[in-house]
C-alpha cells in the first residue's frame, strides 16, 4: 500500500488529533491548534488504520499546551492531571509514542513513531533513545519532532567492542549486531555480591574463539526471574546510559541490571593483578 501523506491538507478531514504518551496519558487537541504536521506513514502489515513513521513532527499552538489529559477529564479529576506541556517535560521527558487522526466519515488512523527502549526498560531510565523531541519557540509553540528529525540524542544499543573492556583483544573484529550465547553459568562475586560472571559460549559464530567470560562490577538494580535457568540460549543485551552506566540484559535467562563497567574475563584478571 501506498504511503499517506499527513499534513494541514489531510487534517481538513479529521475532527480532532490525540497525542498518546509511553505512560498511556492521551491529550485530544483541536484541529485549530495545529499550526503544522508533516509526516509519512506507511501501513503496519495489511492493516491500514493502523501506520507507522520514520520522520516527520507536529506544532502546536502555546495554548493547546495547557491541554488536560483526556480519561482525567471524563473522569471529572481537573485538578489530579497534568497538562500536556507538563507532562512532556516532567521526569526527563515522558514521550510521545503515537498519535491518533479522528475522522469524521472514515476509519480513523492511528500512527506510531520511533520509539525502541530496550526490552523490559522504560525510557525514562535509559534517559537516551530514539524518543521524539519536544521544543519550545519564544511564543510558547511546542514542536514535537520524531524519527531523523529528532533531536534526542541516539542511544546506541549492543555496540560490544565499545562497551567491554579487552573484547577486541579477544575477539577482534567481530561485532555481531546481538550476541546470541549458550549460557554456561552465572555467578555474584565480591564483597557485597555486586559484581557477576558470565561464563558462555557464542552461538552462530563460525570461525574464532567461542568460549568466552565477562565480568560486570558494581552492578544495582538486579532483577531476576524467580525461576530463571542458568544454563540456556539467550541474547546478550547492552547500551550506556546518559550517566555512563551500562544497562545489561540476558534477555532468555530472565535477567537484567545496570553496573559500571563490563570486563572480557582476561581483561579483568590483568586488571586485578596490576
Amino acid at each position: 500500500m501506498e504511503k499517506t501523506v499527513i499534513n494541514k491538507e489531510f487534517l481538513k478531514e479529521c475532527k480532532s488529533l490525540w497525542i498518546v504518551l509511553e505512560n498511556c496519558d492521551v491529550y485530544e487537541i483541536d484541529l485549530k491548534d495545529i499550526l503544522d504536521i508533516y509526516c509519512e506513514a506507511e501501513p503496519i502489515g495489511e492493516k491500514a488504520k493502523e501506520q507507522r513513521t520514520g520522520d516527520g513532527f507536529i506544532k502546536i499552538a502555546a495554548n493547546a499546551s495547557e491541554t488536560k489529559e483526556l480519561s482525567a477529564l471524563r473522569n471529572s479529576r481537573d485538578g489530579e492531571c497534568c497538562r500536556l506541556r507538563e507532562r512532556l517535560e516532567m521526569c526527563g521527558g515522558v514521550d510521545m509514542v503515537s498519535f491518533a487522526l479522528k475522522r469524521e466519515n472514515k476509519p480513523d488512523i492511528d500512527v506510531y513513531v520511533p520509539y525502541d527502549p530496550l526490552e523490559n526498560l522504560h525510557a525514562c531510565e535509559m534517559e537516551l533513545s530514539n524518543c521524539p523531541s519536544l521544543e519550545i519557540d519564544q511564543e510558547g509553540n511546542m514542536m514535537i519532532a520524531f524519527g531523523e528529525s529528532s533531536k534526542q540524542p541516539r542511544r546506541k544499543d549492543n555496540n560490544y567492542d565499545e562497551l567491554i573492556e579487552g573484547w577486541k583483544d579477544e575477539f577482534g573484529d567481530y561485532t555481531p549486531k546481538t550476541l546470541k550465547v549458550k549460557s554456561h553459568s552465572i555467578s555474584t562475586f565480591g564483597e557485597d555480591q555486586t559484581n557477576v560472571s558470565f561464563c558462555f559460549e557464542i552461538r552462530g559464530r563460525q570461525n574464532g574463539r567461542k568460549l568466552a567470560e565477562l565480568v560486570f562490577l558494581d552492578c544495582k538494580d538486579v532483577f531476576v526471574e524467580m525461576y530463571f535457568p542458568k544454563k540456556g540460549d539467550c541474547e546478550i543485551l547492552m547500551s550506556k546510559m546518559a550517566d555512563g552506566r551500562i544497562y545489561v540484559g540476558f534477555d532468555g535467562l530472565g535477567v537484567e541490571f545496570i553496573c559500571a563497567s563490563v570486563l572480557e574475563y582476561h581483561c579483568y584478571c590483568n586488571r586485578s593483578e596490576a
